[in-house]
C-alpha cells in the first residue's frame, strides 16, 4: 500500500479542529458500512441545519459568523465533508452501481485523513473502507474508521458509471454543496426582508415624497416671509418697548434718590427723638429715686 494519494496534500491542508431534492445520499446506518472513495479528493465547509419560515427543514453553508445571518439566531454550523462514494453493502444486495454522496462530520473525517496520511495505506481510492456506527443520539454516537486488507482498483464498468452524467448515477460536482449563497439569500430563506429591498423601498418612499417636499418647500417659504415681515414689526414694536424701559429705569432712579433724600433727612430727626426719649427715662429715674426717698422716710 506505498501508492501515494493523489489528495493527499488536501487532508494535510484541512484540519477538522480548524474552524434536499433527489440527491443520492449515503446514511451511514448503525453497525458496519462499507463504502469506495471515487475520487481523489473531497470538499468542506461548515453547515447550518435549520427551519425555514414555512417550518421546511433546510440547509445552507455558512457565509462568517460575525456576516451570517442564521448565525445571529443561534444556530450553530456544522463542520462537514463531502466525498463521492459507492455504497458497497448496497452494491451487494442490488447488484447495481451508482454514487452517492456522503456527508461526514469530524470524526469520520478524522479517520480517512489518518488512513491517507499514513504511508502503509495512502490513496483510500484504492481499497474500501469500513466506517462502523455505534450507540444512538447525538452525544452517544460514536464512528470508527478502519481500511480493508483488500486493495483493488475501481472495475472499468465502475469506472463509466463514475464518470457518467451525474442523473445516471455518476459522481456529484461537490462545489454544490458548499457554495456559500447571499447574505440577501439567506434573509429571504429565513423570511426576513434583505438590506437590499429596505434600500428600494426606501427608495420609492423618497420618489412619493419629492412632491410632498416642493409642496412643503412653497408653504415654508412663505411662511418666512410671513414670519420675516412679522419679525419686522416686532422689531420695531421692540425698540419702542426699549424706549419704554428707558424711561422707566430712569424713572426707578429717580425714585430711589427720592429714598435716600428721604432717609437722609429723617436721621437728624431720629437723633432728636432718640435724645428726647433719653431726657424723659431720665426723669423717669429721678421720679423713682423721689418715691424710694419717700419710702425710706415712711420707715
Amino acid at each position: 500500500m506505498s501508492k501515494k494519494y493523489g489528495a493527499k496534500k488536501k487532508y494535510q491542508d484541512v484540519d477538522p479542529n480548524a474552524g434536499g431534492g433527489n440527491i443520492r445520499r449515503m446514511k451511514l446506518q448503525s453497525g458496519m458500512n462499507v463504502i469506495r472513495i471515487v475520487e481523489d479528493g473531497f470538499d468542506e465547509c461548515w453547515v447550518h441545519h435549520f427551519k425555514d419560515s414555512e417550518g421546511k427543514s433546510r440547509r445552507a453553508v455558512c457565509i462568517g459568523k460575525k456576516d451570517c445571518p442564521i448565525c445571529a439566531t443561534g444556530n450553530k454550523a456544522k463542520h462537514r465533508f463531502f466525498f463521492n462514494v459507492i455504497d458497497r453493502k448496497q452494491q451487494k444486495e442490488t447488484g447495481k452501481v451508482e454514487v452517492k454522496l456522503l456527508e461526514v462530520g469530524k470524526m469520520v473525517y478524522e479517520g480517512i485523513r489518518e488512513l491517507a496520511l499514513d504511508d502503509e495505506y495512502g490513496d483510500p481510492t484504492q481499497y474500501n473502507i469500513k466506517i462502523t456506527r455505534k450507540g444512538e443520539g447525538k452525544n452517544d454516537t460514536k464512528y470508527s474508521v478502519r481500511a480493508s486488507t483488500k486493495v483493488y482498483p475501481l472495475k472499468k464498468s465502475e469506472m463509466e458509471v463514475v464518470e457518467s452524467e451525474t442523473e445516471e448515477g455518476g459522481a456529484y460536482d461537490l462545489d454544490h454543496f458548499t457554495t456559500k449563497q447571499t447574505k440577501s439569500e439567506l434573509l429571504e430563506i429565513l423570511g426576513e426582508g434583505s438590506d437590499e429591498d429596505e434600500e428600494d423601498e426606501e427608495g420609492e418612499d423618497e420618489e412619493e415624497e419629492k412632491p410632498k417636499k416642493k409642496k412643503a418647500k412653497k408653504k415654508l417659504a412663505k411662511e418666512e416671509d410671513e414670519e420675516e415681515e412679522e419679525s419686522d414689526e416686532d422689531e420695531d414694536e421692540d425698540d419702542d418697548d426699549e424706549e419704554e424701559e428707558l424711561d422707566i429705569d430712569k424713572e426707578l432712579e429717580e425714585l430711589e434718590d427720592e429714598d435716600d433724600d428721604e432717609e437722609e433727612e429723617e436721621k437728624p430727626k431720629k437723633k432728636k427723638k432718640k435724645k428726647k426719649a433719653k431726657d424723659e427715662d431720665e426723669e423717669e429715674e429721678d421720679d423713682e429715686d423721689e418715691d424710694e426717698d419717700d419710702d425710706d422716710d415712711e420707715f
